[in-house]
């Protein structure tokens, strides 16, 4: 009897070392910093089921499968949280975009979250169109999308969304690994007192800490990119009936007037070339005179010496 509990204890102390090692193994990876995190409740309700497991037994060990059961299905029932980016732009035909313009405004400042960029300008139905980017709460995200699709008439709409998990938890753990070298340069720095070594601690101190910050600045981008979704929104007016041109017709009437304008541009540019003519004549009159006198003379010279 003693030896079977021994044996029992035994394979509970290396079902034990060996989760050990996998959750230490576990913790080395970004993704499974996310999952323990999340999963140390889960953890913690398991210990206290082997515990009273461990109790009802009489205090005897349980059997080193059903705990290892107990721990993996702890990690089972977590999930890994995801880091989303969501955007979408939308096209809306309203009536006065000026005011639906302050409108989606009041509203976006109400849910928390602020416009970025307004522009207003003409479009070629003669009314006017403006685009606005505003960027909210990500959990106001769907409530500031139904406000807006209430203004009027949905032209077009797209959502886009971006999962950059991976790209977070690296660089979390990239910086949390730059953080650790860190502390060894300074340690390292406080033992040296030579001064080529100072230097050199120094230099890659300065190079280990501007990653750190290049890092750091990234994953506030990110937070800033998941916490606010931005939503692109234009705002088309309704063009009104006197904008739109009638289908066109053919009409005798027109086309005499197109024909009337015709002939009159016609006159007024003959009529213009002998304005210029007869201005012109104090230039042009003397020279045909004395080319007309000159070809004269030649012609009288040459009927004389044919005689």
């Amino acid at each position: 009897m003693r030896s079977r509990f021994n044996v029992l204890t035994l394979a509970v102390l290396l079902c034990v070392g060996f989760t050990s090692c996998g959750y230490s193994n576990l913790e080395e990876s970004p993704e499974a910093l996310m999952l323990t995190a999340s999963a140390e409740p889960e953890y913690r309700h398991a210990s206290e089921q082997i515990e009273m497991a461990s109790d009802k037994a009489g205090g005897r060990a349980i059997d080193a499968v059903a705990m290892n059961a107990l721990m993996m299905g702890a990690v089972g029932q977590s999930d890994v949280r995801r880091y989303i980016i969501q955007n979408a732009s939308m096209r809306v035909e309203v009536d006065d975009p000026e005011m639906e313009a302050a409108a989606i405004r009041a509203f976006v400042l109400n849910q928390g979250g602020y416009v970025g960029n307004m522009s207003n300008q003409p479009i070629h139905t003669g009314g006017r169109s403006i685009h606005l980017t505003v960027r909210v709460p990500s959990n106001n995200f769907e409530a500031t999308m139904d406000n807006i699709e209430q203004l009027g008439k949905i032209l077009g709409s797209q959502i886009t969304t971006n999962d950059v998990t991976e790209e977070y938890v690296d660089t979390s753990s990239r910086i949390r690994n730059l953080e650790r070298t860190e502390e060894r340069v300074l340690a390292h720095l406080e033992r040296t007192g030579d001064l080529e070594d100072i230097i050199a601690v120094e230099r890659e101190l300065g190079r280990i800490r501007g990653q750190i910050e290049q890092a750091t600045g990234r994953i506030r981008y990110l937070d800033h990119r998941i916490d606010y979704s931005t939503i692109d929104v234009a705002l088309v007016q309704t063009p009104s009936a006197a904008t739109i041109a009638p289908a066109s017709t053919f009409s005798s009437g027109k086309v005499a007037q197109d024909a009337w304008q015709s002939l009159t541009r016609f006159l007024q540019f003959a009529w213009t070339q002998i304005i210029w003519l007869g201005v012109w004549a104090v230039v042009w009159l003397p020279t045909i005179a004395v080319m007309w006198m000159v070809a004269r003379r030649a012609r009288l010279a040459a009927a004389i010496k044919g005689m």
